[in-house]
């Protein structure tokens, strides 16, 4: 149930792995001009050159670019916002941004998707919970800390390198570089949708927009991983098990991996949720530093070294020089110095 990235890449490795297991699939139409759930694209572009790889796939058909490092901006977006200046915080990393609407759909193949209710769930052996945000068939669980997103695809001359800009009270805001003429621009906060929209009008006024291409909304699960990742004949993988980084947002990674790593257990329900914890705990110490930024606190400099090991599955080098730097930038924002955007 569900084909976005996570539901559409395990049915291609179902479908070239386990040819005798017989998939039906499901999901819901988005009401988007590309069909699929808003993001802004963004990998690590080594990882998903693997799991590609994984599946047989060519990696470079869905590559728009690769960058090697990202730019994180107090807030004020001067003039030269491409470039890296004294107020930003220059970090090191290999990301790529990929055609997703064009990998999901090469991943379904030619198959298409039923509606849910089409579905009677007692004729099924296992079911498949990649439905995201809604995680329509595991056990509901609430969470304070859910992400509301807004993004616009624009006609604009995109930044040399993604950049992104710290929002006060948690989340961020993005310049993400699609090709030559176009950029991801977004932003997603804790602080409601009526805020993050206005934080992105604020950006959208400073950088020249020439033309929006389309737009869209979503909610992100932001709360670390929700175990049991099973339940009954309901297995469990992506932001559905909350599987979404929730300082950078990174959620495309993790989803495939954990449907990689479902298939390689197919098995074995104990030793697939012992190997997608062990790699995804981390997440949780992450959640305590959002939630510092939600209630208007910085996070200390041995939370903020949490983000070291972490940043190696969101394709950033978080070094110690870094993480100075971060904390310092962070405090800064918590001080006021994101002045026009929070007004």
């Amino acid at each position: 149930m569900g084909c976005g990235v996570g539901g559409s890449y395990l049915y291609s490795l179902l479908t070239r792995k386990k040819p005798e297991v017989e998939v039906s699939i499901f999901d819901i139409p988005h009401h988007t001009r590309c069909g699929i759930k808003g993001c802004a694209w963004g990998v690590s572009s080594s990882q998903f050159m693997d799991l590609c790889r994984e599946a047989h796939i060519n990696p470079h058909k869905y590559i728009l670019g690769v960058y090697d490092h990202v730019l994180l901006d107090q807030s004020n977006l001067k003039v030269a916002y491409r470039y890296a200046s004294a107020d930003k915080v220059k970090l090191k990393a290999k990301v790529a941004m990929i055609d997703k609407p064009l990998f999901i759909e090469d991943m379904l193949d030619e198959a298409h998707p039923l509606n849910p209710s089409e579905a009677n769930l007692t004729t099924f052996d296992r079911i498949i919970d990649a439905t995201g945000f809604k995680r329509a068939y595991l056990s509901p669980y609430p969470s304070p800390l859910i992400i509301n997103t807004i993004q616009i695809r624009a006609a604009i001359e995109p930044p040399s390198f993604p950049t992104a800009i710290i929002n006060k009270g948690g989340g961020y805001t993005w310049i993400f570089p699609i090709g030559k003429s176009e950029a991801h621009v977004g932003s997603g906060s804790l602080q409601g949708i009526e805020f993050t929209r206005r934080v992105l009008d604020e950006v959208t006024k400073k950088i020249n927009v020439e033309r929006i291409i389309c737009s869209c909304e979503e909610q992100v699960r932001c709360h670390g991983p929700v175990v049991p990742f099973i339940e009954g004949k309901v297995w469990g993988l992506g932001e559905a098990i909350g599987l979404v980084d929730p300082i950078s947002g990174v959620g495309i990674l993790p989803a495939m991996t954990s449907a990689k790593l479902l298939l390689e257990n197919w098995d074995n329900p104990r030793k697939y949720e012992s190997r997608v914890w062990a790699k995804y705990s981390y997440i949780t110490r992450e959640v305590n530093i959002l939630s510092k930024f939600s209630e208007g606190r910085p996070p200390g400099y041995q939370e903020l070294f949490s983000l070291w090991p972490a940043s190696r599955n969101t394709g950033l080098s978080i070094g110690p020089r870094e993480i100075i730097n971060m904390l310092a930038l962070a405090s800064r924002v918590r001080k006021g110095g994101a002045e026009g955007f929070y007004h």
